[in-house]
Parts: structure tokens; C-alpha cells; sequence
């Protein structure tokens, strides 16, 4: 049976001849023997085509040097993509919202550490938030469940006048999206409007100033408009990417800088499977013949042996992530929250997968993608609640993905920022500024991930030739040491929730905050 296949070439130079051979009327074992229709040959792409393959012929194929990978569209096959001057306010981590409360991320990344600020507990504090960057003439792009245009948070002004500073752009015209239902403008969760606002709110987020693009492209639990109830549709990932490149590659200099506007991309989304049907798992070289989730080899289900999942990678959309990241543009995504640690291709646990009834083979310790792509700057989620026993003791959140494939942490514990009329931890509330819109406070890595965006926009400001891995440099190097407790939670090896399990005990820090001007430079 014939399926489509994404056939995605090791280096771009190898795309044209595998195409041309792929099309040809006869092949040599590995490549077919008949010439295979192609579904579409993504010309603009650097790595990827769509074939009709059967799935031996996918086998054989991947058994070519020049090909880095072959696989079905994820979603056929059941995976799935789920769901971080100065101001004055009360910066709380208190667990549900109320009015007046503000992304306690602002003050804890521009402080050392969380006790000094917030003291123990879930603390409060209204200590100004100083800064001296926000992000002017840099592009945010949300690749999330869309962004409310109207909402307060995103207006030019904090008091939620001057218009708004998302940017209705036509994305139509790079040739790989049509206008989806509902156009482009709107949120049909909540989620990507949270996620925006700690990225890029007036009130809420790092980089005020900064021009918001919004891409739809996470499936929820609703499909109509967080704000006028309208129909709402879902736009497909690699076209995604692939109009994010050529948004960023049609850029003109821009004359008062002498560099191209920056782009960067917030992904807090990922993609992933869940243990069903396990037959063995293959942990560290050695086969075991057990079909729940055992902790004792890293499948994480909570309990022991009942559900769980883990991330899933994507080839063919982490091909289109990469080409974005050689145009220029920098990536930063959520590292996930399947309690999952995430290694390294050279790690112990790299390698290590289950097999379903079917003989599919899943790796688990691999991560998600976007995040685990090559160049993405993957964020973790440090815990809101600071240690009583010990001043200034933090953790990560249990849930949060860890491992040496983790780059930094960031706050992503209830925090505050636009949302849906609905309940998290507990009910939204009313924005002052406009009481049609909403404000509550959301956890995940999800929320981690545009905290780091967010601080990234202000650096790429004066820095607009910054590069992704330049940025990933400049974190790390600026980041704090983190007073982490690793066995907060107690537990051992892999269920021991509390341990980095190797990842770096760095805590993203924003240097942006002294009464000096800053500029290019």
C-alpha cells in the first residue's frame, strides 16, 4: 500500500539527484524500481520532498548515505502536537489570579535569585521591574494556537490604547499557505495569547515594543475565537516554517540600523505519543519483554505502569526548522511536560525505544519536536514555590522535561498573562483595560519558553546580527547558577522529578535593567 512519505536528504546539495533518481523509470534496489509519484517536491525546500512510497520501499531507502530520513506524516500515524524604563505592579506566584497581579518571571530573571525578591513560599512582591530595552524592531512570530489582536496586553500603549501591535500580515503570499477559516488574526484556546503576552505584553512581558506574527498551528481542545466566538482554522506545520523563512529572507536593510530586522520564533508546542500496546522496551543495548511503563528504564508513567507519554520527533518538520535557523532566524521552544528526560545524541540513553503491537519502534529519551531540533534553544520550567528550609532554594517543576538536551530554565509557574474567559488552577479575571478580554495564570514549559524569547527580543535590539547560536552562547553565559534542590520531590533515578538528570543548573538571566541607554553596537 502506497502511503506519503517524506524523504528528507542529509545535506541540501543531495535533494535534486535523490528527486531526479526517485523519478526515474527504473532503480537499483535501494532506490525504487518504477518512477515514483512525487506528492509534492517542496522546490523552496532545502531538505524535504513528499512521496508515494510503500513501506519497504521507505526501508530500502533509508539504507541511501544521502538520505537522513524517511517517514509518514505524523498525524497519520497518530501522533500528535500538544499543548515562555520600568513598571511598577504586584509580581506574584500565587497559584490563581487576581487583579493587579503581574509575571513574577520579570523580577525573578533580573535578579540573582528568587529569595531575595520573593522570599519562601509562593511569594509576592512589588518591587519595580527596571529595564532598559523592550524589544523595538524586532519581529516575535507565535507558532502556537493563535493570538487575540484586540486584547489589552498586546496594544502599543500599557494602558491598552495606540492600536495594536499584532501584525495582520498576509502570509498567503510565499506560496504555502491559503487564509485559513477565520483568517490568520485570532486565538482559539488561549494558550498562544499567554504565551504572547509573556514574550511581548505591555504589562506582562519582556519586549513591549516588539512587532507580534501570529501563525495557528496547534490543535485544541475549542476551535472558535477566545473573543468573538468565530470558526477558527488550523494551519499545517512545515508550510509554517516554510513561510517563516521566506518572511525573514524578503526582509530589506533596515536604513536606521544597517541590519535586517530580527525574527524570532516562540514554539511552545511539541510533538507526542503515548505508551499503548507496549510488547518490549530496548533500554541501554539489552531488549525487555514488559508491557507497562517501567520506571526502572525511563517510561515515565504516572503511576508506575499506568498512562503516559513522551515526546516525538518530526524529521521532516525539523528539516524546515533548521533552514529557518540557517536563514538567521533564532527558534526558542518549550522543552515539554511528560516528566521525560531528554539526552543527547552521544548519551547513554539516546537510544533507547519501545515497540508496539505492530512492530513500530518509538524513542523516548529523544524529546520533541521542534525543541530537540539541532539550533532550537530548548527552555525547561523552574517551579514558582521557593524552599522554606533553605534561603533562596528552587526546583524545576516536577513535570517539566530535563536532561542534558535542555539548555536553560526559566520561570514557568502560574504565571500571569492574557487568556480565555475559562478556569486554569482557577477562574480568568477580567482585564480593567478592556473587561471583554481575559488574564489568568497558566504553568508549563510553555510558559517557560517565552520568558527566554522575550529577554532574547531585547538582546537581538542592539545585537540584530545575532545569530541562533550566538544567542544560546550569550544565555548560558549570562545565565545565574541555580540554587536548585534536586530531591525536592524525593524518589529515585528517573522518577526522581526533582533531578536536572544532567541538564545545566543555569537560570536565564536579563542583564537590561540599569538606567543606561543602550543602542547598536
Amino acid at each position: 500500500m502506497y502511503h506519503k512519505y517524506y524523504v528528507v536528504v542529509d545535506r541540501p546539495e543531495y535533494k535534486q539527484e535523490i528527486h531526479n533518481e526517485l523519478m526515474s523509470p527504473s532503480g537499483d534496489g535501494i532506490i525504487p524500481d518504477r518512477p515514483v509519484e512525487p506528492f509534492d517536491v517542496m522546490a523552496d525546500s532545502e531538505y524535504n520532498g513528499l512521496f508515494w512510497l510503500t513501506q519497504e520501499e521507505a526501508d530500502a531507502l533509508m539504507s541511501d548515505l544521502r538520505v537522513a530520513h524517511v517517514h509518514r506524516i505524523p498525524e497519520e500515524i497518530g501522533r500528535r502536537r500538544g499543548i515562555t524604563a520600568q513598571r511598577t505592579g504586584t509580581y506574584s506566584k500565587a497559584t490563581s489570579a487576581s487583579a493587579g497581579q503581574l509575571n513574577w518571571g520579570l523580577i525573578r530573571c533580573i535578579n540573582t535569585n528568587s529569595n531575595s525578591i520573593f522570599g519562601t513560599g509562593y511569594g509576592t512582591t512589588s518591587t519595580p521591574f527596571t529595564y532598559n530595552l523592550d524589544g523595538s524592531g524586532v519581529d516575535i512570530i507565535v507558532m502556537d494556537s493563535g493570538v487575540e489582536p484586540g486584547h489589552p496586553e498586546f496594544a502599543v500603549n500599557p494602558d491598552g490604547t495606540g492600536g495594536s501591535r499584532v501584525v495582520n500580515h498576509d502570509w498567503t503570499q510565499y506560496g504555502f499557505l491559503s487564509t485559513p477559516t477565520g483568517g490568520f488574526m485570532g486565538d482559539f484556546d488561549g494558550h498562544g495569547s499567554n504565551c504572547a503576552s509573556i514574550a511581548a505584553g505591555n504589562t506582562n512581558g519582556w519586549a513591549p515594543k516588539a512587532s507580534i506574527y501570529t501563525l495557528r498551528c496547534i490543535p485544541g481542545d475549542f476551535t472558535t475565537s477566545i473573543y468573538d466566538g468565530r470558526q477558527l482554522g488550523l494551519l499545517d506545520n512545515i508550510a509554517c516554517w516554510r513561510s517563516i523563512r521566506a518572511f525573514h529572507n524578503a526582509k530589506t536593510v533596515d536604513p536606521t540600523t544597517g541590519y535586517k530586522r530580527p525574527t524570532i520564533v516562540t514554539a511552545s508546542y511539541g510533538y507526542f505519543t503515548s505508551y499503548s500496546r507496549v510488547t518490549n522496551i530496548r533500554y541501554r543495548g539489552t531488549t525487555y519483554n514488559v508491557n507497562t511503563t517501567t520506571a526502572a528504564y525511563g517510561t515515565i508513567g504516572i503511576p508506575e505502569g499506568g498512562a503516559g507519554a513522551h515526546g516525538s520527533r518530526y524529521p521532516a518538520e525539523e528539516a524546515e526548522v533548521i533552514s529557518c535557523i540557517n536563514a538567521g532566524i533564532v527558534v526558542v521552544s518549550a522543552a515539554g511536560n511528560s516528566y521525560h528526560k531528554i539526552d543527547v545524541s552521544t548519551g547513554t540513553d539516546y537510544n533507547n525505544y519501545w515497540t508496539d503491537y505492530l512492530g513500530y519502534i518509538d524513542y523516548y529519551h529523544r524529546g520533541a519536536s521542534p525543541s530537540a531540533a539541532a539550533g532550537v534553544i530548548n527552555v525547561g520550567c523552574v517551579a514558582g514555590f521557593t524552599n522554606t528550609a533553605a534561603a533562596g532554594e528552587e526546583h524545576k517543576r516536577a513535570f517539566s522535561e530535563c536532561g542534558p538536551r535542555v539548555d536553560i530554565w526559566a520561570p514557568g509557574d502560574y504565571i500571569m498573562g492574557a487568556y480565555r474567559n475559562g478556569a486554569y488552577a482557577g477562574p480568568a479575571i477580567q482585564d480593567s483595560r478592556n473587561t471583554a478580554y481575559y488574564l489568568n495564570k497558566i504553568s508549563g514549559t510553555s510558559q517557560a519558553c517565552p520568558q527566554v524569547t522575550g529577554i532574547l527580543a531585547c538582546l537581538l535590539q542592539i545585537r540584530p546580527w545575532f545569530t541562533a547560536a550566538d544567542c544560546l552562547k550569550w544565555l548560558q553565559g549570562t545565565a545565574t547558577d541555580w540554587p536548585v534542590n534536586e530531591n525536592y520531590y524525593g524518589g529515585s533515578g528517573y522518577t526522581n522529578f526533582g533531578s536536572l538528570q544532567g541538564a545545566p543548573a543555569k537560570v536565564v538571566y536579563n542583564p537590561f535593567k540599569s538606567s543606561d541607554s543602550l543602542k547598536i553596537g
